[in-house]
C-alpha cells in the first residue's frame, strides 16, 4: 500500500510540474535576469529595435532612468494565450546588457511575444512598454516628441 501511495504521489507531482503554466517572466527568462539583478548585477545599457529590417527605428541608452523605466515597463507585461498568427517584417527586440558580461533579450513578432521563432503569444499590460520605446526611438533619432 505504501508503495502504491508513493507511486501516486510521484505521478501527481509530475503532472503538476508538466501542467505548470508558463508566464511572461518564465518564457522570456525575465525571472532569471531579475535574480541576477537582485544579487547585485546591474544593467549597463539597453538596445532596442523595431526590427523592420529596412529602417533604423532603434536606440541604445545608458541612461539609468531610461533603463529603469524600460525594465519596469517590460516587467509589467503579462502573458495571455498562444496565437497562431505570424507576420513578416516587424520584429521588435530589446536587449539588456548586464555588468557581468551577459545579456538578456526579448523578441516580438509585431506586438506578440515570440519564443524561438516557433511560438507567438498574445500579451497584456504592454501599452507602457510600446509607448516608452516609441518615445525613446523618437528621442534618439532627433525627432520632436508629441
Amino acid at each position: 500500500m505504501k508503495k502504491l501511495l508513493s507511486i501516486a504521489a510521484v505521478l501527481m507531482l509530475c503532472m503538476s510540474i508538466a501542467g505548470a503554466e508558463e508566464t511572461f517572466p518564465s518564457l522570456t527568462k525575465l525571472d532569471e535576469t531579475q535574480a541576477l539583478l537582485d544579487r547585485g548585477v546591474t544593467i549597463d545599457r539597453v538596445f532596442y529595435t523595431d526590427g523592420y529590417g529596412f529602417s533604423i527605428s532603434e536606440f541604445t541608452t545608458e541612461d539609468e532612468t531610461e533603463i529603469a523605466l524600460l525594465w519596469e515597463a517590460l516587467s509589467q507585461i503579462t502573458l495571455l494565450e498562444e496565437v497562431g498568427t505570424f507576420i513578416t517584417d516587424w520584429y521588435p527586440q530589446i536587449v539588456f546588457f548586464l555588468s557581468d558580461g551577459s545579456h538578456f533579450n526579448v523578441c516580438f513578432d509585431a506586438h506578440w511575444l515570440e519564443i524561438g521563432g516557433m511560438k507567438n503569444y498574445a500579451i497584456g499590460n504592454d501599452e507602457a512598454f510600446w509607448a516608452l520605446t516609441a518615445a525613446l526611438v523618437k528621442k534618439y533619432q532627433g525627432c520632436p516628441t508629441e
